[in-house]
């Protein structure tokens, strides 16, 4: 009862905010008090002495100098209850300086008036300042202090601990303990150092250090719920031992975006975010060749197809950094491409772009947009991906894939565009499904077309594996089975593929496409290859759940098409080195274009006559390699 009646009070006080006078003449009183303690401690608190000095003139002086400052700086103004490191700063400054003015009063003094005497001890001064801005300082915490208190009173705080001991893990207990909304204590720092006896133990802004093997310890004594990594010195393999330790223990992960990623040049409390699947798959950072990227890119137009999917958008928000004339959002997907928008205005502050729905399919369409926008770049990133699905639609896979891509590729040569970058994916290497082959035709036919005589685009392809968080990707579909507490489900225990994420993979396309001369196939480096099931391990660690005994795995056997690992060379294809030692390039055979030209003209004359069958028995023709995985079509091998 009395806790509810204290709490009540205390709302009330915090509701009334106080006027910026009386927090003006609190500061005056606290100088003048300051004043008088300073002689009497000076003088050995013999109080008779002290009437021996001219105390109106001198504490008349001290009271201007002070309400001036105060005045002129307006350290009086604003919320104190949310002062801040700045604001104290300020008090100390404003402090010094009036302390300041009041020797050299003391000099005047002491040359014009009363020469050989000082009209206020120099250690009367010293001990006024000290004093002065103690006590001010002391004002402005003990209101924050008591503010957040009573606004704690009622509401349940939640416990933390910090990984780190560095200036980012100081400046992270800052921001979450001045977010009063968070509810947030920082009840120790871990310390990275395992070894050091002389970190661990000691305190850091009050709060205990701790090693990590302690943790267990901590959680059960204050029931921790969050650990926040702010060690940007981090390696994988630390994360996922934290990841693990820290899922075992019910305590969610959460990690501080390093500092050029911060907005503002400061951290928030809405940066701190969980730690994710793309954080523990992370590579050494790419070193791009701005320059040679922004001379490719800089001042131009540039058409991007697909441009509401993941790969397509991110090539767009990576673009407009390197200042385009116009960028054409190309897609036919009408609502992603109408939220792209959105956010391209809102977010990204960008309008120098234009929407267009279309598909690729559509030759007319085609020509009709690069006659009114004169693209000089086309990023090619639309593509139907999904294996099964393809397996089961191989007619829109030769549609879209195949077809599309040479329209939108003879269409760029018929109006001369400068460079033509196609995306493509290592399922196009000795491919095992429709989707995988349907991408090796396009990427023959972009070679071919590359190699004929009078051609002046550049023609790029770009050959990649999966990417972690993509429209329809296993992460997604994994994040959506722990969010609903369903059984994670999975092909077959032996599935590896590699993994780079969208940013990576798009930087590595811009790369390419600004050192493309024409007929290349790029094979970016994927780094080693990760298993499915470890994916989803980690996956629900992230979510702060235990594998096998609060979210099942289930193996549901192999689909069509799918293969156990996925291969970036054909057999008869080497690697070549280039300046950026994560991109190769793949030296492939000749293709024999006009064959190639005539029977994909006839099934884009024809496709909806010929039998699904003939489809399949043609895409093995063109792709010698194609041979069927847990296929039906596997029939059709030779």
């Amino acid at each position: 009862m009395l806790k509810e009646q204290a709490y009540r009070f205390g709302r009330w006080i915090l509701k009334t905010h106080p006027p910026r006078w009386s927090i003006f003449i609190i500061d005056i009183l606290i100088c003048l008090l300051s004043l008088f303690l300073a002689f009497y401690i000076r003088l050995n608190f013999q109080i008779d002495t002290i009437f021996e000095y001219p105390l109106l003139l001198i504490a008349s002086i001290v009271l201007v100098i002070r309400a001036g400052l105060s005045i002129v700086f307006r350290i009086y103004f604003g919320l104190i209850r949310f002062s801040t490191f700045i604001d104290l700063e300020r008090v100390i400054i404003v402090n010094t300086i009036g302390s300041s003015g009041l020797v050299i009063i003391n000099i005047l003094y002491n040359k014009f008036v009363h020469p050989g005497l000082n009209l206020i001890p120099y250690g009367i001064i010293a001990m006024e300042f000290f004093i002065t801005t103690f006590l001010m300082i002391t004002l402005r915490l003990s209101i924050k202090t008591l503010h957040f208190e009573i606004t704690s009173l009622g509401r349940k705080k939640t416990n933390v601990v910090i990984y780190g001991i560095n200036h980012l893990a100081d400046l992270t207990k800052q921001v979450i303990e001045n977010n009063n909304k968070m509810q947030t204590r920082v009840v120790g720092f871990i310390s990275p150092d395992e070894n050091s006896k002389r970190i661990v133990g000691n305190f850091l802004s009050g709060v205990k250090v701790y090693a990590e093997r302690e943790l267990d310890t901590l959680s059960e004594k204050f029931g921790i719920e969050k650990l926040i990594i702010a060690e940007q010195k981090i390696n994988n393999t630390t994360k996922e031992r934290l990841l693990e330790l820290c899922s075992n223990l019910h305590i969610r992960v959460l990690t501080v975006p390093i500092t050029d990623n911060w907005i503002n040049e400061s951290l928030t409390t809405s940066q701190i975010r969980d730690l994710k699947i793309e954080d523990l798959l992370e590579r050494q950072s790419i070193i791009l060749d701005k320059k040679k990227i922004s001379n490719h890119i800089k001042g131009k137009v540039i058409l991007v197809t697909g441009a509401a999917g993941s790969i397509g958008s991110e090539l767009v928000r990576q673009i407009l950094t390197f200042s385009p004339k116009l960028v054409v959002l190309f897609d036919q997907a009408e609502t992603p491409l109408h939220s792209f928008k959105l956010e391209l205005i809102e977010k990204h502050k960008f309008s120098d772009f234009e929407v267009v729905l279309g598909d690729i399919y559509n030759k007319y369409r085609l020509c009709s947009i690069f006659e009114k926008y004169k693209p000089q770049i086309v990023f090619h990133a639309a593509a139907y991906k999904h294996v099964p699905m393809l397996e089961d639609n191989p007619k829109e896979a030769i549609r879209t894939n195949v077809i599309g891509t040479k329209n939108l590729a003879d269409v760029s040569n018929k109006f001369g565009i400068e460079n033509f970058i196609m995306i493509s994916t290592d399922k196009a290497v000795r491919p095992t499904s429709v989707m995988g082959a349907s991408k090796r035709i396009a990427e023959m036919y972009i070679q071919g077309l590359s190699a004929q005589p009078g051609v002046k685009t550049a023609f790029t392809t770009t050959r990649f594996g999966n990417v972690l968080g993509s429209n329809g990707s296993v992460v997604e579909r994994f994040r959506e089975q722990i969010s609903n507490g369903e059984a994670i489900t999975i092909t077959h225990p032996d599935m590896k593929r590699y993994f780079m994420t969208i940013p990576e993979a798009v930087q590595l396309v811009m790369e390419a496409a600004a050192m493309g001369e024409g007929g290349e196939i790029f094979v970016f480096d994927m780094g080693k290859m990760v298993r499915i099931v470890d994916l989803a391990e980690k996956m629900i660690r992230l979510s702060g759940l235990v594998p096998e005994q609060d979210i099942e795995i289930k193996y549901t056997g192999i689909r069509g098409g799918e293969r156990l690992y996925e291969v970036l060379l054909a057999d008869k294809e080497k690697l070549l080195p280039t300046h950026n030692p994560k991109i190769m390039r793949a030296k492939v055979e000749d293709i024999n274009y006009d064959e190639l030209d005539r029977t994909i003209s006839g099934l884009h004359d024809d496709l909806h006559n010929f039998d699904i069958n003939y489809v399949i028995k043609l895409m093995k023709e063109i792709v010698l390699e194609f041979k069927s995985e847990n296929s039906v079509y596997s029939i059709f091998d030779k």
